[in-house]
């Protein structure tokens, strides 16, 4: 019996042990708990604060869209609102009174004929009407005395008068480049100048681009050179820039024989100034601005380009030799091979 006491209270010794193990690892999740509620706290409201600032968006986001479907429902009113307003007048515009003017127009049109012919009936009626008042004159002659006295008078029937219509100039102007050689002038008068070989040049004093001599004045160069002077209509035009590039490729020949190069356009001295610094000229340019040196030369001409009439420089070269005189005239220029030809009459003098 002692020994069965023994194990039994052993028994319960075991047993109460073991709720006292279980026990233990609840004491210890209460010491820790305040750290962890801090943390749960945090979360949560961290979570929370997530959740309103979404909804917040979300919310955002609906209203926009509802505005969004507000404004364009607004904007599909106002469109049909605006295409009914505008279909009544697109109605109203055919009306039934312009058919009845147009109807009325060609009526009015065809009338006008129909008095043409009244007015040359009633003209030939009096024609004929006279011719035979004319007849009736000769077959009954006058007394003597009223055909002495001069008296007698026979009337001569009037051609009806008919309106022909002005025509209209045309008011199309020249276009640029070397067809651009005019200046316009109110009045075409002709030429009233015509020089030939052996008269004497007529001297003038004209500004050039030079730096040197401000003015060239063709009697300084008497009794000492002589002069090619060439009349061009415009300064950088094809023509023209042609041609002076071959009077600059044979300046060399030219200045070997004693004869100085001159052009004479009616373009400014800036402007020969530029045309000059553009290919290398190295002979000078008079300004004629007012064309009375191609005047005097009889070079200043009229002119029509597309049914408009105007005044311009006539191209022509000069040949002039030392005693002043005219020694040959090349009018109406073709550019191609004529400073050859200005060569070889050079040669000749």
């Amino acid at each position: 019996m002692a020994k069965a006491t023994k194990h039994k209270k052993k028994t319960k010794t075991v047993a109460k042990a073991k709720p006292s193990a279980k026990k233990t690892p609840k004491v210890a999740a209460k010491k820790a708990s305040p750290k962890a509620k801090k943390a749960q706290t945090k979360v949560k409201n961290a979570q929370t604060k997530v959740k309103t600032a979404v909804k917040a968006k979300l919310k955002t986001a609906v209203k926009a869209k509802a505005k969004a479907k507000a404004k364009a429902k607004v904007k599909v009113k106002a469109k049909a609102k605006a295409k009914a307003k505008a279909k009544p007048v697109a109605k109203a515009k055919p009306a039934s009174k312009r058919p009845a003017a147009a109807k009325t127009k060609p009526k009015a049109k065809a009338a006008a004929p129909v008095s043409g012919k009244k007015t040359a009936k009633k003209a030939v009626i009096k024609v004929n009407t006279l011719e035979k008042a004319a007849k009736a004159a000769k077959a009954s002659p006058a007394p003597k005395s009223a055909v002495a006295s001069g008296e007698v008078k026979v009337a001569t029937p009037k051609a009806p008068s008919v309106k022909t219509p002005k025509p209209k100039k045309a008011a199309s102007s020249p276009k640029a480049g070397d067809h651009s050689d005019h200046h316009a002038a109110a009045a075409l008068p002709q030429p009233t100048v015509h020089l030939a070989v052996g008269d004497e040049a007529p001297d003038f004093t004209l500004p050039t681009d030079g730096e040197s001599a401000p003015d060239i004045r063709l009697s300084d160069y008497r009794g000492e050179q002589n002069i090619i002077l060439y009349f061009y209509p415009k300064d950088d035009t094809s023509g023209c820039t042609k041609q002076a590039c071959s009077f600059q490729n044979h300046l060399e020949q030219y200045q070997g024989l004693g004869a100085k190069v001159i052009g004479v356009s009616p373009d400014g001295v800036k402007s020969h100034a530029k045309f000059r610094a553009k290919y290398d000229l190295q002979f000078q340019l008079a300004a004629d601005e007012g064309a009375g040196v191609a005047q005097d030369y009889g070079v200043w001409v009229p002119k029509s380009m597309y049914g408009r009439h105007y005044m311009g420089i006539q191209r022509t070269t000069f040949l002039i030799d030392k005693a002043g005189k005219i020694a040959a005239i090349w009018p109406k220029v073709a550019v191609d091979g004529h400073s050859d030809e200005v060569l070889a009459a050079l040669r000749s003098l």
